[in-house]
């Protein structure tokens, strides 16, 4: 990721602000600290923040009302809460509600505190890198969209306006098998409909077959959900499979992309 990643830590004490700024000093990551929920939304105002952890325990505004805000005004942000025991019911609660990514007990590990925080990068990574192929798609498809209007604007014999789409369509599938991501549509009843060359080699998998078995849950998950993504392992390749519900004027089909890297564990 070319971006420099902050990464902001709230809490009330300055001995504690003081002790994580030492544990990343090695980390390459720009440490922002804030002592209370209005001076880390006022940090958040100034700077791109990747990752924010919070304690819970704060006057004025706990870690997890503080996380909910920024979950409201910077949802690309990852949010972690430190909590103590005592604090594990509304801390879990609020994890339920979709409201955290995932809460360390203190007193902390520093190893385990330092790998958390760099899982949080990770999968800030991954998301970013999910809303960037989910616009690119629709940029794509609306380009499509356009060009077929187009076509049928102005093509008026019937045997130009086959040999023009038929062309197109040739292209298109040529460009599509290149596209480096594995990438396939399913129909209602979980048959392949199209898929790229890359999806073929990675699941052994082809159009007019029922998709991979491993993989219906999240199909599942994609129609209740209308859009879902998970990380998952096909054989020895790690990566993220992203999916979506996709009208288009003669059908409605799910879209289903995987993405193959590194990934971190996700709370």
């Amino acid at each position: 990721m070319d971006e420099k990643i902050k990464i902001l830590f709230v809490d009330d004490e300055e001995n504690v602000l003081a002790a994580v700024k030492r544990i990343f000093i090695d980390t390459g990551y720009t440490i922002l600290t804030a002592t209370s929920g209005k001076e880390a939304i006022k940090t958040l105002e100034d700077n791109d923040v990747q990752v924010i952890v919070s304690d819970y325990r704060m006057p004025e505004m706990n870690g997890v009302e503080l996380l909910r805000t920024v979950r409201k005004q910077w949802n690309d942000i990852v949010r972690i809460v430190l909590s103590g025991y005592a604090d594990l019911g509304a801390v879990i609660s609020a994890i339920n509600e979709g409201h955290l990514y995932k809460f360390i007990s203190k007193p902390w590990n520093d190893e385990d505190l330092k790998i958390t925080v760099a899982n949080a990068v990770e999968r800030y990574a991954i998301l970013k890198r999910n809303k960037e192929l989910t616009e690119a798609l629709k940029e794509k498809n609306d380009e499509l969209l356009a060009l077929n209007a187009k076509l049928k604007e102005f093509t008026q014999q019937q045997s130009v306006y086959f040999d023009i789409k038929n062309r197109t369509l040739d292209t298109a599938h040529r460009i599509f098998n290149l596209i480096p991501f594995a990438i396939a549509t399913i129909d209602s009843n979980n048959v392949v409909m199209e898929c790229n060359a890359a999806w073929t080699e990675l699941f052994s998998n082809n159009i007019q077959e029922p998709a991979p078995k491993d993989i219906i849950p999240f199909i599942k998950d994609v129609k209740d959900k209308h859009a879902a993504s998970r990380q998952i392992a096909v054989g020895n390749i790690a990566g993220s499979l992203w999916g979506a519900i996709a009208e288009f004027p003669e059908r409605t089909c799910i879209i289903i992309v995987f993405i193959a890297g590194n990934i971190g564990h996700a709370g």
